[in-house]
């Protein structure tokens, strides 16, 4: 049988764990206790997903200027703007040009996705009695040039070729009148600005008038 004695010694240390007890539980972490969400049941909420990493993002797609050639050319001509290299969705393009017949050719996705890794493509124009071979290559664009005019035998003519018309490689007719007395005018070609855009220099003459004028182009 428990004395008296021994019984409130065993109520001392009950209330000794007690008081220990709600001061550690009070105190929390802050006294260094390390509690281990798994063990406890706890929800630790959802792990860091690595594909949502910056790092692991797919590189951007650099931008390029897609050039073509057409075997056997009289008059034809394809434009392939950028942004279908971009979007890299199937599509035909008529390359009739200033010919008096129509050619066309289809680009395909696969094609694109070519294009984008910098490979040249090949594609076969369908249509009448022939057909052209058309070469379309995607370069990236050389930094942006400042062009500059030279008119052979000049009396007044002005040449004036924008940064921007290089960037957009569209055929353009100008017209180089300036302070003559008399009208002549220029044809840059789509080929001839991509030259340009590549650091070429490229050669022409003016149209109209009862002369001409040697002009070269260059893009510093």
């Amino acid at each position: 049988m428990m004395t008296r004695k021994q019984f409130l010694r065993s109520l001392t240390g009950v209330g000794v764990g007690v008081f220990g007890v709600a001061a550690l539980a009070g105190c929390g972490n802050d006294v260094g206790i390390n509690v281990d969400a798994g063990d406890q049941g706890l929800d630790e909420g959802p792990a860091d997903d690595p594909g949502d990493s910056p790092d692991d993002a797919p590189p951007e797609t650099e931008p390029c200027r897609p050039t073509a050639t057409i075997s056997a050319n009289h008059g034809h001509a394809l434009v392939v703007p950028e942004a279908d290299v971009v979007a890299g969705v199937q599509k035909q393009y008529s390359i009739q040009g200033t010919s008096a017949h129509r050619h066309f050719v289809t680009i395909t996705a696969a094609m694109f996705g070519a294009l984008r890794a910098g490979m040249p493509i090949e594609v076969l124009s369908g249509g009448v009695s022939h057909k052209h071979t058309v070469t379309v290559s995607c370069m990236v664009p050389m930094p942006t040039c400042t062009p500059a005019a030279v008119i052979g035998n000049n009396h007044g003519h002005v040449l004036l070729v924008s940064a921007d018309d290089v960037t957009a490689g569209v055929e353009k007719r100008y017209d180089v009148t300036g302070t003559s007395s008399h009208m002549h005018e220029v044809v840059v070609t789509a080929a001839m600005f991509g030259k340009l855009a590549n650091k070429e220099t490229v050669m022409g003459s003016t149209v109209g008038g009862s002369h001409s004028h040697d002009v070269t182009i260059s893009c510093g």
